[in-house]
């Protein structure tokens, strides 16, 4: 999380953050799953695969870009995957799994599409109810740059994928004529989800993890594939600055309690001074002033 540097007047509320890409095309609507492995849902699938990774019939005759079939098989899902988490949650799909299914479903005849629901019946259970949750109601996007999102079911070519300061995903905005931009609502944006338009990639060897705490809890934390060790801390973040200390607490293997020296009662600084829009200036990250109207 972040600080929220605002400033507010009669045109609307200035945030802070950054503009990361521009939509280019849009799937309207994206279409509803049903709960049972059909013919239809397949065909669903199909249509927005197609769609997404500029395909033309007759699609076995077409070479699929790895990279980009591994960020579209995220995306239905918000990269809500198996790995990611640890310990892995059996109710999930992997990455893997949906590759070999799209895989499968883009290279057979329409003729074959009753044989992919016979072999794949358990996984399509478990998939298609899943992607319809995320998918419901919201727009497939291809950005300018390349890179895949699901968005509001309004979303455009043209508007605006912003990262704001104190929101927990990224924005889609639309560009107003007096200079702001009128907000249209949350996004997936695939290859954003751990903070890289602020922080960068994740440095190897570390992977993102949610990890669970034993109890009811999961929390963002570092693996270190080499060790197989976990952090707490962000290994792209770097010391803290003088006067801020991290102390040790009973939770401390899942999250920092990061306190101010000079306040006794020890209560915890929230977010990370490493965080706020000051300390992301001097690590060069080019924020900008965006008016919300």
């Amino acid at each position: 999380m972040h600080t929220i540097p605002l400033e507010t007047n009669r045109l609307g509320l200035t945030v802070e953050g950054l503009l990361i890409g521009v939509v280019e095309k849009v799937h309207l609507m994206m279409p509803s799953f049903e709960l049972y492995s059909t013919i239809s849902d397949i065909q669903n699938l199909k249509r927005i695969a197609t769609f997404a990774l500029s395909l033309e019939y007759p699609l076995q005759q077409q070479e699929i870009h790895e990279h980009q079939l591994n960020a579209f098989c995220r995306t239905i899902i918000i990269n809500d995957v198996r790995e990611r988490f640890s310990p892995e949650v059996d109710a999930l799909p992997s990455v893997t799994q949906i590759q070999e299914l799209m895989k499968a479903l883009l290279r057979s005849p329409p003729e074959f599409e009753s044989t992919i629901v016979r072999m794949w019946p358990a996984f399509l259970r478990m998939l298609l109810p899943l992607a319809e949750s995320y998918c419901k109601g919201r727009s497939f996007f291809v950005s300018r740059e390349g890179k895949f999102g699901l968005g509001p079911y309004n979303t455009k070519p043209g508007d605006l994928v912003a990262i704001l300061l104190g929101c927990r995903t990224p924005m889609v905005l639309r560009a107003c004529s007096d200079d702001g931009y009128k907000v249209i609502g949350e996004a997936y944006y695939d290859g954003f989800t751990d903070g890289e338009a602020l922080l960068g990639s994740i440095p190897q060897p570390y992977v993102v993890r949610y990890r669970f705490d034993g109890t009811q809890f999961w929390y963002w934390n570092y693996l270190n594939e080499e060790t197989g060790l976990f952090q707490a801390e962000d290994p792209r973040l770097g010391p803290l600055s003088p006067g801020y200390s991290v102390r040790s607490h009973p939770g401390e293997d899942f999250f920092q309690w990061i306190v101010n020296d000079s306040d006794e009662t020890g209560k915890r600084v929230y977010p990370d001074p490493r965080l706020t829009s000051e300390a992301l200036r001097k690590r060069g990250v080019p924020l900008q002033e965006i008016l919300l109207i």
